[in-house]
């Protein structure tokens, strides 16, 4: 019975080592299917890309040859008119000696000599025609010179890094901060730590500071925002609701309006790049209809630098912007409602304003729900992470656009979450709102400390 109980119990241990091991090679298995996934997502749009390009470089290289004919054929025409000139010239020229040496043949043959010498007065006066001056070279058509399509017109592949199957995503809740509004649609840390939290169409704007396990309410301001960040120099710009212009509170707390307007535009979304660039997604009508949205760059003086609304066939860029993050790379990611449900997507913009990347969600995490991007933000390390409310999922993309990784807030209690942004110090400030019929005024404010992205 003894030496049963011992082999029952280095079996259970066995068993259990067994588990834990199965435990691992699943969580293995879950991140190499994330990479499979974000590979196969990567290839298929590079060679998306490659395709674009061809056709580009087709559209190209025929209009190319096309302006070579034309230039070739208004050359030989050119040579043409020159030399035909000159032909027509000496024609003229002999059909008049012709007509020269006639007259002085029948002048000749005159028999009549008072009639002959009268003709000879006249035509000794015309014998001598001026010959016509012709060119003595002409120019010719150009020749052709065959180029050479290199690597450098064409593109190239580049390698762009390993897969690696060690993406450890880490969110630790470091405080969590009860508030009195409806939900916490935007924050935005400022340099003193003190943190701006707006509930935006429900129109309650709060300054506060952190204090143990409370906040402290700084300021408040009755004002529905659309979005709002913080300046280098600890301005708060806003995105006013009904202002085509942007409205701006300073470290004294007064609210004027901003350089930044963007008129006939209303906007809605503004990211701040440096003290020296903002970039702000703004709406617009057109009569009564909502028809128009773009993406401005603006510098410190408000002139817009940079206007992105149509792609190179003039077909509308966005559909409704709701926010803006950038990387270093200069990289621009715009959250982008494209239906009533919220349903959207992530259009990423090149240094040059094409588009690179359309994140639409994943068909595994949004398979029940589709893909419903509430914000938007660049972490330290230059990857950008938006926010799923309604799956409570961080997605979590490359500088491209590409999906690297995923987490679900729920895993560490954090439901609804809604807004986010990081402080100077690199903690990530979460806002949550609250489930669909719910009235309660109590919405949560996260402090994260996370690792991996």
């Amino acid at each position: 019975m003894h030496t049963t109980s011992i082999k029952v119990k280095i079996l259970k241990k066995g068993q259990s080592k067994m588990q834990k091991s199965n435990s691992k090679i699943n969580a293995n298995k879950d991140q190499l299917n994330k990479l499979v996934s974000a590979e196969n997502i990567k290839y298929n749009k590079e060679k998306q890309n490659i395709r674009s390009h061809e056709k580009t470089v087709k559209e190209q290289v025929e209009q190319y040859f096309k302006e070579l004919k034309n230039k070739l054929e208004q050359s030989h025409e050119t040579v043409l008119t020159s030399v035909k000139s000159d032909l027509n010239a000496i024609s003229l020229f002999t059909n008049q000696k012709e007509d020269k040496i006639n007259e002085v043949q029948d002048c000749i043959d005159l028999s009549n000599a008072s009639e002959f010498f009268k003709e000879v007065m006249k035509i000794e006066k015309f014998t001598e025609i001026q010959e016509p001056r012709t060119k003595s070279s002409y120019n010719s058509s150009p020749k052709f010179v065959p180029g050479n399509i290199n690597q450098s017109i064409i593109g190239s592949l580049q390698d762009d890094g390993n897969l690696s199957a060690e993406i450890n995503i880490s969110l630790v809740i470091n405080n969590v901060y009860q508030t009195e509004l409806d939900a916490i649609v935007d924050v935005s840390p400022c340099l003193d730590q003190s943190i701006w939290i707006s509930s935006g169409a429900y129109g309650i704007l709060h300054r506060v500071k952190p204090e143990g396990n409370n906040l402290k309410v700084m300021s408040e301001c009755n004002i529905k925002i659309f979005r709002m960040a913080v300046t280098p120099s600890n301005q708060l710009i806003l995105s006013v609701e009904g202002k085509t212009r942007l409205q701006q509170i300073n470290n004294t707390g007064e609210l004027t309006d901003s350089v930044y307007d963007v008129t006939p535009f209303y906007p809605n979304a503004n990211h701040v790049v440096s003290d020296n660039k903002l970039i702000v997604g703004a709406y617009g009508f057109i009569g009564n209809e909502l028809k128009r949205s773009a993406v401005f760059v603006m510098n410190k003086k408000g002139d817009k630098e940079t206007v992105y609304e149509h792609d190179e066939h003039n077909q509308p860029l966005f559909t409704y912007t709701l926010r803006i993050t950038s990387t270093s790379t200069g990289n621009i990611h715009v959250v982008d409602k494209i239906s009533g449900d919220w349903s959207g997507k992530v259009v990423v913009l090149g240094q040059e304003g094409h588009i690179i990347n359309q994140y639409t969600g994943h068909s595994t995490i949004n398979k029940s729900e589709s893909f419903k991007p509430g914000d938007i933000v660049t972490t330290p390390s230059d990857n950008v992470v938006v926010m799923d409310p309604v799956n409570h999922i961080l997605h979590i993309l490359n500088d491209n656009g590409h999906l690297i990784s995923y987490f679900n807030t729920e895993d560490i209690g954090i439901k609804f979450p809604f807004s986010f942004a990081f402080n100077t110090t690199g903690k990530l400030y979460i806002g949550c709102g609250r489930a669909a019929g719910s009235q309660t005024k109590e919405a949560k404010l996260y402090k994260i400390n996370i690792e991996g992205f």
